[in-house]
């Protein structure tokens, strides 16, 4: 019998997974909202909702009341646990919150902002940053509850200084149109070069690197140890972790 491509006609394959979540790696992201998480211990952890650039013809996850989301999306902390009484940590996260707001391009209107506290503060933050597009490196932390494997996801954030014998640690984090080139790996972002073009660096060129090396910790070399056996606890019995948003 003889072969030949005459009527041979091809279709393009539809359905299939379809990934709806941010994961670790270079993202270019924005900050939707934010999550206070309290352990027995009467530490918090802030949590940032965050979304990804709108997809054409993407339906994303579902947000409530029948919204889908335009882009992946995913909650991601800032930070380890932390006394809201300790004046060094807290001093952390004003810093992190400025280096995003600069970033944005909103550092004035941040330095406008009045709180009565962390709760007040965070709302304000999120209010000023939204909408805005910035790169953050993404590190993964891998978990496993009910039999399956997840990521917890964390901004990475690189010593700037010390204090009193303290490191003091800020994040990384570069305006949207930083980027002039990329690397990527399997889909996934690992590197982003460019110059800045606001802040203190302005026309410096530097590069963004997402190193797995330091950036991803997988289960058999997870620390099992977190700051306190209550954070473990609340970590364990927190469902919302089931899903990265």
């Amino acid at each position: 019998m003889g072969l030949n491509f005459k009527n041979t006609t091809t279709q393009e394959p539809v359905g299939g997974f379809q990934n709806l979540y941010i994961s670790y790696g270079i993202n270019l992201l924005k900050i939707s909202n934010i999550e206070i998480k309290t352990a027995s211990t009467g530490k918090i952890q802030v949590k940032f909702l965050t979304e990804g650039k709108e997809i054409p013809g993407f339906e994303g996850a579902d947000l409530g009341d029948g919204v889908k989301a335009k882009g992946l999306i995913g909650r991601i902390n800032l930070g380890s646990y932390f006394d809201k009484e300790d004046e060094f940590k807290v001093n952390s996260l004003l810093s992190n919150l400025m280096a995003i707001a600069e970033k944005a391009g909103v550092a004035d209107k941040l330095k406008e902002i009045e709180a009565k506290d962390i709760e007040d503060l965070l709302s304000k933050f999120v209010k000023i940053v939204n909408g805005k597009f910035m790169w953050f490196i993404i590190k993964g932390d891998q978990y496993e509850k009910d039999g399956k494997k997840g990521y917890g996801l964390s901004f990475k954030e690189g010593k700037v200084g010390e204090e009193n014998g303290k490191k003091i640690f800020q994040i990384f984090v570069k305006e949207e149109k930083f980027m002039e080139s990329v690397e990527e790996v399997d889909g996934r972002i690992i590197k982003v070069k460019g110059i800045n073009s606001v802040g203190s660096s302005i026309g410096k060129k530097e590069t963004l690197e997402f190193n797995p090396k330091y950036d991803l910790k997988l289960l058999e070399k997870a620390d099992p140890e977190p700051d306190s056996n209550d954070e473990l606890n609340a970590a364990k019995n927190d469902t919302s972790d089931d899903l990265p948003f």
